[in-house]
């Protein structure tokens, strides 16, 4: 009897190790952190129509995106994939009238995470986007996202940040009230700078850099003979990434940090911003002083991005002894400030 007994058990630990093997689920280790996750681009009877997707629809869509992102909007990269065009980002597949896949992420996960997606066309310009939570372990960790053509302003952006511009709809910069028909495609249509063929600009979120504040840096000062002189920064929306391709080209990794004739350098604002690598990228740039005050006006004053009520610089100078930086509590004035000044830092990168 012990004999058959001993036989039925193995037959039925065998039995439960051929289930395991044949039905894969996702993996997971002691705690519960999961790593594969199936995600789908439907139309969620949950969603209302203007909220339903027309991913699926679109023959301009060529490559559709899935990233992930824990709840303070860290980038949790997928594993390698030799096939990936975009490393740590999932491509997901058409399969039959909709797009599709697994994400495999390199490390499990826990608790609440953001799946961001996103199309491109052939020319790598966003055509839609979406974002929608999933508590790890939940709904067989599957989640179907909703997206919408383009991206509004307070979306996340791909590298997690906030977005706070759309180049499809400008901005009113005369002031007047209204949005002229001059008043858009500054980043598209920018001349001889460097944002052409992109339409949206994000702010990086909170804790991009090490803290729980912003950080603060000097603007520094450009003095190559022994005399302060400027680089020649704009203050137009549009050359943020072009002002700091030219303090950083002209100062280097080191800037002077007193108008007076001293040899005290340090690392200065520009420089963090282009030297910050986050959310998969590495395209980042200190925001000019019209792009500055499109941050507090869409983001700031509306409860978004967590930034500080303090001072934050621009990549605009004024003049060859000061540059431009605004108070986000007050009455977001923008005002001109010693580049000696320690004032906070946030960088922006366009897409």
């Amino acid at each position: 009897m012990n004999v058959i007994r001993h036989a039925v058990r193995i037959l039925g630990i065998l039995a439960v190790c051929f289930i395991l093997a044949a039905c894969p689920v996702p993996n997971n280790n002691a705690n519960g952190f999961l790593d594969e996750f199936e995600v789908n681009l439907g139309l969620p009877s949950d969603k209302a129509a203007i909220d339903r997707s027309t991913i699926n629809d679109d023959p301009n869509v060529a490559k559709v995106y899935a990233k992930v992102f824990n709840a303070t909007r860290e980038h949790l990269p997928a594993a390698w994939d030799a096939d990936s065009v975009i490393q740590g980002v999932t491509e997901l597949k058409k399969n039959g009238s909709a797009w599709s896949g697994t994400v495999k992420l390199a490390e499990p996960a826990s608790g609440t995470i953001t799946f961001l997606v996103w199309a491109e066309n052939a020319s790598g310009q966003h055509l839609y986007s979406g974002c929608d939570d999933l508590v790890v372990g939940t709904n067989s960790n599957s989640i179907t996202v909703a997206t919408k053509e383009g991206y509004a302003v307070g979306d996340m952006g791909p590298a997690g940040g906030y977005v706070f511009y759309d180049d499809a709809e400008g901005y009113d910069e005369d002031n007047n009230g209204t949005i002229d028909p001059d008043e858009w495609d500054y980043l598209d249509d920018n001349k001889e700078y460097v944002l052409n063929g992109n339409r949206f600009l994000e702010v990086a979120p909170l804790g991009w850099h090490v803290g729980s504040d912003d950080p603060v840096y000097v603007f520094g000062y450009y003095r190559p003979e022994g005399t302060n002189v400027t680089v020649g920064t704009s203050s137009r929306l549009g050359n943020g990434d072009y002002n700091t391709i030219l303090l950083t080209a002209l100062m280097k990794d080191t800037a002077y940090t007193d108008e007076t004739l001293n040899d005290e350098k340090a690392v200065y604002a520009a420089k963090v911003c282009q030297d910050y690598i986050g959310g998969g990228y590495d395209d980042w740039f200190l925001p000019c002083k019209d792009e500055l005050n499109l941050i507090r006006e869409n983001l700031y004053v509306n409860n978004l991005g967590d930034f500080s009520d303090y001072r934050y610089w621009s990549s605009t100078e004024s003049g060859a002894d000061h540059a431009w930086a605004q108070y986000f509590l007050t009455d977001g004035s923008q005002n001109i400030n010693f580049r000696s000044y320690l004032s906070r830092v946030r960088p922006v990168r366009a897409f």
